[in-house]
């Protein structure tokens, strides 16, 4: 996997993959029969909280994968195409540029990138340097034990966690990273949150 990009995300999604309960061995018939399965024993009453039916469950991540394939995508091609990684793309191999011209001009990345591809992607991203800010941290950082602020008070709270986590490193090699930690206690919401944060980022790098 390429170190850029948010892994948390993708553990968001196979791990609510993971929670959906299935048994190839079930039949109709005996569905019809019985709402509990006698290969497995799994019984929709034991479920402790009503949760949706899986088909809807299985629409939700395949929605949300999209966005994060679509997310990942625009990420590469924006770093990809910064000045800082420029330098990097004059790879040794001319397979390895190929590949990523061919991305850089389809802007687009393959249904099943090669391991090739993903080398040369790495390589080309070597020069960038990766922060993890964990979505507990950020939570920690902007509520500051939950008393209300003002913008001005909101924005230095979170512009002095960008440089207590940045100290010492070349500011235009930085890239951020959040992971989303706590995916259940921010729910839908985050993906506002998410917005405002590259906002405020998008913001600090412009005056940098």
């Amino acid at each position: 996997m390429i170190d850029l990009m948010p892994r948390q995300q993708l553990v968001d999604l196979q791990e609510r993959l993971a929670k959906l309960e299935s048994c190839f061995a079930l039949t109709p018939q005996e569905l019809d029969a019985d709402p509990a399965c006698p290969h497995c024993s799994f019984r929709p009453p034991d479920l402790k909280i009503i949760v949706p039916p899986a088909k809807t469950r299985l629409e939700s991540v395949d929605a949300d994968l999209d966005t994060l394939l679509s997310g990942w995508t625009q990420t590469l091609l924006s770093n990809l195409q910064d000045p800082t990684t420029q330098e990097n793309l004059k790879l040794p191999s001319p397979k390895a540029r190929k590949l990523v011209d061919g991305i850089l001009k389809k802007k687009a990345l393959p249904d099943e990138p090669s391991q090739d591809l993903l080398q040369a992607l790495q390589e080309a991203l070597s020069g960038l340097i990766r922060v993890v800010i964990t979505s507990d941290e950020l939570r920690a950082a902007l509520l500051a034990g939950g008393s209300p602020a003002t913008t001005v008070e909101m924005k230095k709270r979170f512009e002095e966690l960008l440089t207590d986590r940045t100290k010492g490193k070349e500011p235009g090699k930085v890239r951020i990273v959040v992971e989303w930690s706590d995916h259940v206690a921010f729910g839908r919401k985050r993906h506002g949150v998410y917005r405002q944060l590259h906002a405020l980022l998008r913001q600090r790098r412009a005056d940098l």
